[in-house]
């Protein structure tokens, strides 16, 4: 009674530094895909609501695909002007990030460890509308946007660093 207690408590600093810079990598890593692939990201979450949850365009039946199809987005024109906005968006933001990693961080593998995942993800968000435009495009219409898929794709392979 009216003695002072001490609670102790144990505190693992080097655990709660490597969650919050895994944490800080983890949303970097998320805006520079963002950045690097929005108007893909944008096209993907339309298809996506114009469907039954859980259903890809792949897997769709005729009848959704129908559905899906007389959206604005899936237009031929709108999905062709979607893939030249992510090149151009791409090439635009690539830079963006480049300088200001930069101006950041001193080192090349830091900056390899933060840009390679944005990169492998925007990759991964191009096969993903390819997959829808073959869904919901006629073969012709399709093959008249490979030029721009290429396009975007040298954008998101680009290095990262000089020399990388």
């Amino acid at each position: 009674e009216g003695m002072p207690t001490v609670d102790e408590t144990a505190v693992d600093a080097r655990r709660e530094l490597e969650d919050a810079l895994r944490g800080g990598c983890a949303r970097v890593v998320a805006l520079a895909h963002r950045q690097l692939a929005g108007p893909l990201l944008e096209s993907l979450r339309a298809c996506r609501a114009a469907l039954p949850s859980g259903v890809a365009p792949g897997e769709a039946s005729p009848a959704q695909l129908q559905a899906c199809k007389r959206q604005p987005f899936a237009q031929p024109a709108a999905l062709g002007a979607t893939l030249r906005s992510a090149v151009d968006d791409g090439r635009a933001a690539a830079r963006e990030l480049r300088a200001k990693c930069d101006d950041f961080l001193e080192h090349d593998a830091t900056r390899r460890a933060l840009l390679k995942p944005a990169q492998a993800k925007a990759a991964q968000t191009l096969e993903a509308f390819g997959a829808m435009c073959d869904a919901l495009l006629p073969a012709d219409l399709r093959a008249e946007l490979e030029d721009d898929v290429a396009a975007y794709a040298e954008v998101v392979a680009e290095p990262v660093v000089a020399g990388a």
